[in-house]
């Protein structure tokens, strides 16, 4: 899904904008392939000026030629400087419900990461909140060099 909405006030602070000015809310979910279970929800949020510039992030489907802090790098031709990574764990709160789908009086840990893209310029080209299901496990794997 995706869409331009007012800024909640974490968002706001994170991509350095007013609370309540329009951005661009992006969020995806990832299930066990097996139980078809959410692992996790995802959410993007993206200053609003790449939703007027790069339309193929305001439409709800899976983007081709990468990611949309690819797509936006490509377009604005600055790189990323740096990621500004938080990991915590927490307990579901009933708000938690609809994205994890799960009863909304589910009281379970979850993990949550925030993840905050700057570019050269120094401008916040995203700001990512994952949220992991109770009882999941994330996995990465990265190639060396």
């Amino acid at each position: 899904m995706a869409g331009v909405v007012a800024a909640p006030d974490d968002v706001a602070e994170a991509l350095g904008v007013t609370p309540g000015e329009p951005v661009l809310r992006r969020t995806r979910v990832y299930r066990d392939e097996h139980t078809n279970a959410v692992i996790s929800h995802s959410t993007s949020w993206i200053p609003a000026v790449f939703a007027e510039e790069l339309p193929e992030l305001v439409m709800g489907k899976r983007l081709t030629g990468g990611t949309s802090i690819d797509l936006i790098t490509r377009h604005t031709g600055r790189p990323v400087s740096k990621r500004f990574s938080t990991m915590w764990a927490r307990t579901t709160t009933p708000a938690d419900a609809g994205a994890l789908e799960i009863p909304e009086d589910t009281r379970a840990a979850v993990i949550v990461l925030t993840v905050r893209i700057v570019d050269t310029s120094g401008m916040t080209i995203e700001y990512g909140v994952d949220l992991g299901g109770p009882g999941c496990r994330w996995a990465k794997e990265e190639s060396a060099g």
